[in-house]
């Protein structure tokens, strides 16, 4: 089993992580999973999953090695491409272990429990109309009126706008 999303989830997305745990609260907050099967149920409901693979014992260790606050996590697999997704159990020690981590990602996606890379663009905008945001940490980001803007520091806002990036990865 292939274990990229340590990679995927970029350093910044540490800030996006605690701001969203200090306000994200009821039906206002981005979606909450519970565990990591609430976090297949999600995908599958808003994206589809022909098949969920979920992390081997052996998987997840190796992930926790760089990733702490992780009790699980997995592999929507699809025709297109799969996405990868982990379920966070401690927001702050997930955000501290993911703020070590270098590189970045367009299509990295976070609820109140569990962090998404959607991929594609056909996806991350069906997963922003089910309420999760997406982490821009580009200091010349213009987002236009009318759409949610939270900074979360470092340069970093949380949003529900997406740039058209013209590609799908």
């Amino acid at each position: 089993m292939r274990t990229r999303i340590p990679t995927a989830l970029a350093a910044s997305a540490c800030v996006l992580l605690l701001a969203l745990t200090a306000t994200a609260c009821g039906d206002d907050g981005p979606p909450e999973a519970g565990d990591q099967k609430g976090v297949a149920d999600f995908l599958q409901q808003n994206v589809g999953c022909q098949d969920v693979d979920y992390y081997s014992a052996d998987d997840l260790s190796e992930i926790q090695e760089q990733i702490n606050g992780l009790d699980g996590g997995g592999v929507c697999d699809q025709e297109n491409g799969d996405i990868d997704f982990l379920h966070v159990t401690d927001m702050k020690g997930f955000a501290q272990s993911v703020a070590a981590q270098d590189g970045g990602d367009n299509s990295l996606m976070i609820g109140q429990d569990f962090a998404v890379d959607a991929g594609r663009d056909e996806r991350v905008d069906k997963l922003l109309k089910a309420g999760l945001f997406l982490l821009d940490c580009d200091p010349g980001m213009q987002i236009p009126d009318g759409y949610h803007r939270e900074d979360v520091g470092d340069g970093c806002v949380a949003t529900d706008y997406r740039k058209d990036s013209g590609s799908d990865e």
